[in-house]
């Protein structure tokens, strides 16, 4: 487990900061999605001190969402932030069975990707 990460500009690789594997200098594994998530509940996503410390809140279990896809209810909304970048954060909404629906962010911007089609 870990994160292989790259950064490009003009088509050439030119980072690979905020890479890390668990068990590799410190490195920790982290929880992507919890079994039985709770309002209120905060977890780590990944861990490796500096480089990768994203967090996790659950702040809604049975949301409503309506994104370009369509119209869906009891929806997860988790907020995802990191200690590294105090005052940036970002919703991100799940709804069950699809997945990702919509990410939008809430702090330190602004922006929103949502799901407009499955294949």
């Amino acid at each position: 487990m870990g994160e292989d990460s790259k950064e490009y500009e003009d088509g050439k690789m030119v980072s690979t900061e905020g890479s890390w594997e668990a068990g590799m200098d410190g490195a920790k594994l982290g929880i992507i999605m919890l079994a039985k998530p709770f309002e209120g509940l905060y977890y780590r996503q990944e861990f490796y001190k500096g480089e990768a410390e994203d967090m996790g809140a659950i702040i809604k279990m049975n949301d409503s969402k309506t994104v370009k896809y369509g119209s869906f209810d009891n929806v997860l909304v988790i907020k995802d932030y990191t200690p590294l970048e105090p005052g940036i954060a970002e919703y991100k909404y799940f709804a069950l069975g699809i997945g990702v629906i919509c990410e939008e962010v809430v702090e330190g911007g602004s922006g929103q990707i949502e799901l407009i089609g499955i294949e």
